[in-house]
């Protein structure tokens, strides 16, 4: 019995071809490769590239997408081109606005009067890479961030707000910024979180009971689990109660 297909045409590939006629002699993979660059030899993703720089100027951001990262190829494939003036025009409005108001020296709050993700912050893309409004203005006022780790954090305690003041912006790094939200009672945590079901007395009760009883009991007695009791009397949580 003769065989249903033939080999792809490419060298070295063990697909089938699809039938005669339908994919000119090559395998599916080779021939959508034909269809969408003209030649079975280029991938979407060349593996050979991948962890390589972006080869856009100004990107630090591994390729392997045509020698571009993720984003820029995106781009390229929407807008036709990988530079800032192929921009969404919602991005470009909001670049242009951060860029006008980098010097803003007013008393009050400046606050985004764009759109916000589900933090309050506004997005944009600045520079090939997303990164918040903040961030951007930060950057546009303090310059780039010392360190990946850094982070856009503000003094007046109102980034929940929507404020990119670039007086009250400046890089801090993580512990630092979870100290500010501390300061400015930004962060919920114990009983400030609305599904927690224990106050600070009873954790208190919690530590006090310690070993005398079993921790699935004291579990029982709080209506939680008991890993939350062994993370209570360990102090992996509510840590910040002596």
């Amino acid at each position: 019995m003769a065989e249903r297909f033939k080999p792809c045409s490419v060298d070295g590939c063990n697909g089938n071809a699809a039938k005669p006629g339908a994919g000119r002699g090559y395998c599916v993979k080779h021939y959508l490769r034909w269809r969408r660059y003209g030649d079975t030899s280029t991938t979407k993703i060349n593996r050979e590239q991948t962890g390589k720089p972006c080869c856009v100027e100004g990107c630090n951001k591994p390729s392997g997408y045509q020698g571009m990262c993720q984003a820029h190829y995106r781009r390229v494939k929407v807008r036709g081109s990988a530079s800032d003036d192929a921009l969404h025009p919602r991005y470009k409005r909001r670049i242009k606005w951060l860029e006008a108001n980098k010097d803003f020296d007013g008393a009050d709050c400046l606050k985004w009067p764009f759109g916000v993700n589900d933090q309050g912050r506004g997005e944009a893309t600045f520079q090939g890479v997303r990164m918040t409004a903040p961030s951007i203005m930060c950057t546009l006022a303090n310059g780039p961030a010392p360190t990946p780790d850094h982070e856009a954090a503000h003094s007046c305690g109102k980034g929940h707000e929507g404020c990119i003041h670039p007086k009250h912006l400046r890089w801090a790094t993580r512990v630092e910024n979870e100290a500010d939200k501390l300061l400015h009672g930004t962060i919920r945590r114990g009983e400030g979180i609305n599904t927690n079901k224990l106050s600070e007395r009873d954790v208190h009760q919690i530590r006090s009971i310690g070993r005398s009883m079993r921790r699935k009991e004291i579990a029982a007695m709080f209506g939680v689990s008991h890993s939350t009791v062994w993370e209570i009397q360990t102090y992996r949580s509510w840590a910040w109660l002596a």
